[in-house]
């Protein structure tokens, strides 16, 4: 047996007594410091989470592997604010996409918005190297472009749906624009339901959004939803700066 295989096998064993163990379903887990207080994984059924909430179910993530079944009706993202506004902002005023990566520090339990990366006017490609101490979390771009055609472009492309899905390391990916921000979330059915064949279902489904919209610049969104109904995704919203950065779930 080789050393991957091994790797592999000892992953499959420890996930699957953490899983009899009832973390996946509770996200219980010991104690541990999020920005300086002792904390649990947030409480299962909680319609609004806040942010240190948020923060705990990264950590469960990173440091177990656990999904969460089902995610709140909001979730209170301020500590990103300053993040989503420097996009936004990017967003209005350039016709480039603007890209940047957030990782988890578990020493830290905290989240890390690192540097950004400038792109093409329809793609760019984010660093997601990371140090020993860092774990790759979510990735933010920009769909550029003026307010007034903001939403047209709140939406995710089948590339960015397909970044997600195919990497595991990743719990979300963020969307940008000049009016708000959109954001795709996995759950626990995201694991079970993205197959090998994950990449030709996606650009279907897109196929599929583009029959079904009646005006062009609907079928992304239209996409998007049939995207998450796939594959387990949850979709959030934010609003547009109203001095909170106030994340709600879209109902598919």
């Amino acid at each position: 047996m080789d050393i991957e295989q091994f790797r592999r096998e000892l992953e499959r064993e420890v996930f699957g007594t953490l899983k009899e163990s009832g973390v996946f379903d509770s996200l219980r887990m010991p104690r541990a410091q999020v920005r300086g207080r002792a904390t649990e994984a947030p409480t299962p059924g909680k319609t609004s989470w806040e942010y240190r909430d948020f923060l705990r179910a990264t950590m469960a993530f990173v440091e177990y592997g656990a999904l969460p079944q089902t995610l709140p009706d909001s979730i209170n993202l301020n500590p990103l604010l300053p993040i989503f506004r420097r996009l936004s902002a990017l967003a209005e005023g350039r016709n480039y996409e603007v890209g940047r990566a957030a990782v988890y520090r578990p020493f830290q339990k905290d989240l890390v918005v690192k540097g950004a990366e400038f792109g093409t006017e329809t793609e760019v490609r984010i660093n997601t190297r990371t140090t020993a101490l860092e774990r790759p979390m979510m990735l933010f771009h920009t769909h550029p472009g003026p307010t007034w055609e903001a939403r047209a472009n709140m939406h995710f492309s089948g590339t960015d749906v397909k970044t997600l899905l195919g990497n595991r390391n990743f719990l979300g990916s963020v969307v940008v624009t000049s009016d708000g921000a959109i954001i795709l979330f996995k759950t626990d059915a995201t694991r079970t339901r993205v197959g090998s064949r994950y990449v030709s279902r996606v650009d279907a489904l897109f196929d599929t959004a583009k029959r079904m919209a009646v005006r062009s610049e609907d079928y992304p969104r239209i996409g998007t939803k049939l995207c998450c109904k796939e594959f387990g995704l949850e979709l959030f919203i934010v609003p547009r700066d109203q001095g909170v950065a106030q994340a709600k779930k879209v109902i598919l």
